[in-house]
């Protein structure tokens, strides 16, 4: 049987987080199994810095304070493929949406904007975050599929080969 979040849910629902719809997707790939790492910061370069660190198939999750500018774009997604990252998760926006779609990388943000934000800004790595009813923490885990997205303290008991469909990509 091939297990997606909603049998996840049912099975472990007293040991998960439900991600809040207001997360919109805007990557190629909607489906995802990966290992949390977290920042914290609201500059698009401080996102770039840590996206040329070999991503070990995780996703990153990006607390921008939901200020309305951008903090990812197609050259930081091209980053995050290239260096083995499998998402990012944006409580914040995104830019270049049309481009995004197109790449095997799943990417969930708030919103779009089109300036992006190179200002220098207070930044934490493998930090705690806490936004939208969520605590997202180094080490957690994310399942992701058309159903939504659920955090686990770990990985459940669940194949892989359900969540993750990677495409060939050969970059910009």
């Amino acid at each position: 049987m091939i297990f997606g979040t909603a049998e996840i849910c049912d099975t472990y629902h007293g040991n998960i987080q439900v991600v809040s719809p207001l997360f919109k997707s805007y990557g190629g790939s909607t489906s995802i199994s990966a290992d949390i790492e977290t920042l914290k910061t609201g500059s698009a370069d401080e996102v770039e810095e840590v996206l040329k660190n070999d991503g070990k198939k995780r996703v990153l999750f990006i607390d921008s304070g939901q200020r309305y500018v951008s903090v990812v774009d197609r050259k930081i997604a091209d980053l995050a493929i290239r260096n083995n990252w499998r998402g990012l998760v944006v409580n914040g926006y995104v830019r270049n949406a049309q481009f995004l779609k197109g790449l095997p990388l799943a990417i969930w943000g708030l919103g779009t904007c089109p300036i992006r934000e190179s200002s220098a800004s207070e930044t934490l790595q493998s930090c705690d975050l806490a936004f939208t009813g969520l605590t997202v923490m180094p080490g957690m885990h994310l399942y992701a599929d058309d159903d939504g997205m659920i955090i686990t303290d770990g990985a459940a008991v669940v194949s892989d080969s359900a969540f993750n469909v990677w495409l060939d990509y050969s970059g910009i």
